[in-house]
């Protein structure tokens, strides 16, 4: 039969915590499956295990160190139930944890995973004080936070009191190989876990998390400076590689400015460091504001036909210089256009200016071409240069093509047309004075 929930529990070498652990575990009420992945111990886990008769327990012993990663990753694989939670085998679940957690879920199905308070202990069970950190809040809340925004600055969220559907794994993968950190795997998955999905916070104490030389926590990742290297590699993982990066405000980065300057403190707090850190942030920001700016650049391109490259529309007969030109037939500025056109050429120069019939004004081409040949028999400009009237363009993408095919757009008070010329490397004729058309 399925098991409401999988607590999956790794370990190595922690015989010393793990009876502990584990009889917490075994305290649920709650439908479960403890599932453990014993990475090679060499204590007397095996032993201790072995003295257990609970059908719950799904005991795991690899033949040979797999390293941590590989073991999370194993783990998950074999979870069955429909809630998971990923537990400390040195940790322990205080009594009534995972009841109302499994609950909350299963009557919210808007809600995608639900995390609590932990309190701390050291090696002999001692309670430890253990501060809230950035971005914990003093309250309770049953989804409408954008978590993942707040867990991208810090990790406030204790991994051992979080249970979620099993759900997401499906969307979101394992632990991956190769993540580059040291320290802060977990972190950089409670980030995927939250974007885009609705959490539930508890603001019980429901964990308590033991803190011990032998945690390479302690003995490693925070004296050595880890935390604060994965920082950089994860926020750059976000902001710089992920392909739809989260956008970042400036509220923010002063928020990651002195997560930085925290590190930076932690290992000594000179001056030098701080100035690193800074400088570090500093590069990534900027190279963060050029990367967003480039997407944009690149999406608007991809939606504007005018562009180098853009086909031709195929006219035939045109002069040595040619000029499109977008009447607004409605206005008179047509035929200002066709004066200066007629007086700035002789009837003899190599030359033709496109008019293009644009047909969501209504007018038919020979209507156009009447109204064309009417205007300059009235100024007396019959004989003209030559003129060619295309009526077939249809939206923005044929009127490119046209742009294509001469050499200028007359723009005369037309920032958007000359706009999209500028685009498509064409001249721009931007008034009507004769010296405009020759330039």
């Amino acid at each position: 039969m399925t098991p409401l929930l999988s607590i999956l529990l790794p370990t190595f070498n922690r015989v010393a915590y793990l009876r502990e652990c584990l009889d917490s575990l075994l305290a649920t009420t709650v439908d479960c499956e403890v599932v453990i992945g014993d990475n090679a111990s060499e204590d007397d886990t095996p032993a201790l295990l072995a003295g257990y008769n609970d059908p719950r327990i799904k005991y795991h012993r690899h033949a040979e160190n797999l390293g941590p990663i590989a073991n999370f990753n194993f783990l998950l694989g074999q979870a069955r139930g429909r809630y998971v939670c990923i537990f400390g085998d040195d940790d322990i679940a205080l009594p009534g944890n995972f009841e109302p957690k499994v609950g909350l879920l299963e009557n919210h199905p808007h809600i995608d995973m639900c995390f609590s308070r932990a309190a701390g202990m050291d090696a002999a069970g001692r309670t430890l004080y253990m501060r809230d950190v950035m971005g914990a809040l003093p309250y309770g809340y049953l989804g409408g936070r954008d978590e993942f925004a707040e867990l991208f600055v810090n990790c406030y969220i204790p991994w051992q009191t979080l249970v979620f559907r099993r759900s997401v794994l499906a969307e979101i993968g394992d632990l991956g190989d190769g993540w580059g950190l040291q320290a802060s795997h977990d972190w950089y998955w409670l980030q995927m876990m939250s974007r885009g999905r609705q959490t539930a916070f508890i603001p019980d104490r429901m964990v308590q998390i033991r803190f011990h030389a032998e945690s390479f926590s302690t003995r490693e990742a925070a004296a050595k400076g880890m935390f604060g290297t994965d920082r950089m590699i994860i926020w750059r993982r976000w902001l710089l590689e992920h392909p739809d990066p989260p956008v970042i405000t400036e509220l923010t980065w002063e928020r990651m400015l002195k997560c930085v300057l925290s590190d930076a403190q932690d290992l000594g707090g000179s001056e030098e460091q701080r100035e690193r850190a800074m400088t570090g942030l500093a590069e990534l920001k900027q190279a963060y504001g050029e990367r967003l700016t480039a997407r944009v650049r690149a999406a608007l391109r991809q939606g504007d036909p005018y562009q180098p490259g853009t086909p031709a529309w195929p006219l035939e007969g045109l002069g040595k210089r040619s000029f499109a030109y977008f009447p607004n037939w409605s206005e008179p500025g047509w035929r200002d256009v066709l004066h200066s056109y007629a007086t700035s050429f002789a009837a003899t120069d190599d030359v033709t200016l496109v008019l293009v019939l644009d047909p969501r004004q209504g007018l038919t081409v020979d209507e156009a071409g009447a109204m064309v040949m009417a205007e300059l028999e009235a100024a007396g400009l019959a004989n003209s240069p030559d003129l060619l009237l295309v009526p077939e363009p249809a939206g923005d993408e044929d009127f490119a093509r046209v742009f294509a095919a001469v050499g200028a757009v007359v723009a005369p008070g037309d920032p958007l047309q000359a706009a999209r010329a500028t685009r498509m490397g064409k001249g721009v004729v931007p008034s009507l004075e004769p010296a405009a058309w020759l330039a």
